[in-house]
């Protein structure tokens, strides 16, 4: 039997699907070797890497628990839920000084980083959540007016939120992810807008 094979045997074992599996540890082996060539092995490579082998768990318990189109519902709606309640935070913590959550502090240049260590930790992730809520937007159009309502005012608070971490590269990301979403849909009048509004 060849490697492959041996691998995928292995981790169909573990109830892992290769399609995503062999790639996820060929990351996950290639991130360990990466060590070799970093100055500070201890702690925070080695912290590191304990991240990236937690993101590859939750990412296989996900793949394996989220199998039907009702369960993928409720984790979608449960995500954009968390992320508006995350958003109104940062909108408190740029008001007040300091979120509800954790307690964080804006920091000193004047960045939100609601319940996340960082400015660019809260960019990141809301680079993964807006794209979400606006394929729902645009996507379909039979929501009734209330949904439409609640999804484009979360989608504006976690605008603001972006804005206000003042993350470049994080506005820059979420224009490119912006663009692929309304060439994609096919939504040629947004497009025109998009692409006008962006090189005015």
């Amino acid at each position: 039997l060849g490697p492959r094979h041996r691998i995928t045997k292995l981790l169909q074992k573990f109830k892992i699907e290769s399609g995503i599996g062999i790639p996820l540890l060929a990351f996950l082996v290639v991130s360990a070797f990466s060590l070799i060539n970093s100055h500070y092995i201890y702690p925070q490579s080695i912290r590191g890497l304990v991240k990236v082998i937690k993101y590859a768990i939750l990412l296989q318990i996900v793949i394996s628990t989220v199998n039907t189109p009702r369960r993928l519902k409720g984790l979608i709606t449960l995500m954009i839920i968390m992320a508006a309640i995350i958003g109104l935070n940062g909108l408190i913590q740029f008001f007040w000084g300091i979120d509800l959550m954790r307690g964080y502090a804006i920091t000193q240049d004047g960045r939100i980083r609601s319940s996340f260590n960082n400015p660019n930790d809260f960019s990141s992730y809301l680079n993964m959540i807006i794209p979400l809520v606006l394929c729902l937007l645009f996507y379909k159009k039979s929501w009734r007016p209330l949904i439409r309502f609640v999804l484009s005012a979360i989608a504006l608070i976690l605008f603001a939120n972006l804005i206000l971490t003042y993350s470049k590269g994080a506005w820059i990301g979420l224009l490119v992810a912006l663009f692929l979403i309304l060439f994609i849909l096919g939504e040629k009048k947004w497009l025109i807008w998009f692409v006008a509004i962006v090189f005015m």
